[in-house]
């Protein structure tokens, strides 16, 4: 067991230490002048930036929110708009993964790390319909806030995705994941979900027009 998780630790502190060569590779993006010679290959580095940040901030535990936020401190609202629709990208991939994962994949990649209660109780969700999972969510669930957080799961969920760092939760991708792995979350209320929870901070920046 101690060797299944030394490797995906090993995975983790990997894609950690690719974010921040990415991220001190970025800084050095940003000096450089857009000028007519060199805007295509600036286009072209923005692109793969986008892209590296939506799969990144897809992820479990890793902070996407801080990632953005530290993109916009540095570029301001000129880079706003991008982050914010790389961010709601992210979001709904990772819902779309957790979604769609098969059952049986989940179930084996906890019982490779033998977490046998995590797989169980993804097998025993798996053969109920939506009701029954939010009964026996809200039977399971200790506290007496449990039952109001399941009826308001959307508004508990989008403030979820507004807690600093909320990383330690799963992150954004993590807690997307999760809400498609549950399927008590609606495709179409997902997304308005995200596009609210997300808009807050990007908004503030534009009409502020804050600049570093």
């Amino acid at each position: 067991m101690r060797r299944r998780w030394f490797f995906v630790i090993g995975i983790y502190v990997l894609l950690i230490g690719g974010g921040w060569m990415f991220g001190e590779q970025l800084s050095q993006w940003s000096v450089v002048q857009v000028r007519p010679i060199n805007e295509p290959e600036i286009h072209r580095m923005v692109m793969a930036a986008s892209a590296i940040y939506v799969v990144t901030a897809a992820l479990p535990f890793v902070p996407g929110a801080e990632i953005g936020l530290a993109l916009i401190a540095a570029f301001g609202s000129r880079i706003v708009v991008l982050v914010y629709g790389c961010m709601v990208v992210a979001l709904l991939l990772a819902y779309c993964i957790g979604r769609f994962i098969p059952v049986h994949v989940l179930a084996a990649i906890f019982g490779y790390l033998e977490l046998r209660k995590a797989r169980d109780l993804v097998l025993r969700f798996a053969e109920l319909d939506p009701a029954d999972r939010i009964a026996a969510v809200t039977a399971g669930a200790p506290g007496r806030w449990a039952p109001f957080l399941v009826k308001h799961r959307y508004i508990a969920l989008a403030i979820a995705f507004n807690i600093p760092g909320n990383s330690l939760l799963g992150g954004g991708g993590g807690l997307s994941m999760l809400a498609g792995m549950s399927q008590l979350f609606g495709a179409l209320p997902f997304c308005v979900t995200v596009l609210l929870a997300v808009a807050p901070l990007p908004l503030l920046v534009l009409l502020t027009g804050y600049q570093p």
